[in-house]
């Protein structure tokens, strides 16, 4: 199944850089018109805009009859109409084309949203790399790569913080992710167009130390802080097996410090909330 959720891909158009025109914009996104006639959306977070705080339909570039070039990463059909999905900054600089990520490299980015199938039931979460820092610990620094992967929700710890098989006890669900929030994933599978690269939560906590966990809890960010608060950390055993350690949180006083108040706000929710 595939991570945009399409069921039938075009070999010829996915992965080609194409000229539209505006038809239509709304919030986060707007409609262009391929020069064959048929549709395709871009979301702001895929165009060149991405950074911009302003709505796309307050944003000059984008208002109708004017040109972009995108390129088309997938399409979705139903009954009733095919709609293409594309790409700016791709279409600009593919780094399809020339992707040197291997099985095993950690990758750091931020939830950009979740993805569901039949009945929106949760399937996981498209990550969108951080371009600014370097991938894991390549000796030659190398920079993540401008691409989205595909983390399956089978991929994340349980709500409760364990890793291994689901609880016997307790109706325990995976942890929930949320946009914006920050992740360390291990590359498992590589797929280009119109697939995903998939990655995993799990396979990065066991690659981390103690120091993680606490680093989790002073940087406050992301799902370090989600995990560093359920209590789960990994240690390494005599055998060099890893095995999960629970620590209650209640009986601990926290000193919160932010610049912004509602960031402290938030956290202060979160620690009652665990």
């Amino acid at each position: 199944m595939l991570p945009y959720g399409s069921q039938t891909n075009d070999p010829v158009l996915i992965g080609t850089v194409c000229k539209t025109t505006v038809i239509a914009r709304y919030a986060d996104h707007c409609d262009l018109r391929l020069e064959n006639g048929e549709r395709i959306r871009l979301y702001q977070h895929d165009s060149c805009a991405a950074e911009d705080p302003r709505l796309m339909n307050d944003l000059p570039d984008y208002i109708e009859r004017k040109t972009h070039y995108l390129l088309v990463t997938h399409r979705r059909s139903d009954s009733n109409e095919i709609l293409y999905y594309g790409n700016e900054r791709w279409a600009k600089h593919n780094p399809w084309s020339n992707l040197t990520l291997q099985l095993g490299d950690q990758l750091t980015g931020v939830v950009l949203r979740s993805v569901q199938g039949a009945n929106d039931m949760l399937r996981g979460y498209l990550i969108q790399l951080d371009t600014t820092v370097p991938v894991g610990d390549k000796p030659n620094r190398e920079l993540h790569p401008d691409i989205l992967v595909y983390l399956p929700v089978n991929e994340l710890p349980w709500e409760n913080g364990s890793t291994g098989a689901k609880p016997m006890s307790g109706a325990y669900r995976r942890i929930v992710l949320e946009k914006g929030d920050q992740v360390q994933v291990v590359l498992q599978t590589i797929h280009h167009l119109p697939l995903l690269p998939e990655v995993s939560l799990l396979d990065a906590m066991q690659h981390q130390t103690n120091n993680f966990w606490a680093d989790a809890q002073r940087e406050a960010r992301g799902v370090r802080l989600k995990m560093g608060l359920h209590g789960s950390f990994l240690s390494e055993t005599d055998e060099h097996e890893y095995i999960d350690v629970h620590f209650d949180l209640s009986l601990c006083r926290i000193l919160l410090v932010d610049d912004k108040q509602d960031s402290l706000e938030r956290l202060e929710q979160t620690l009652k909330g665990n």
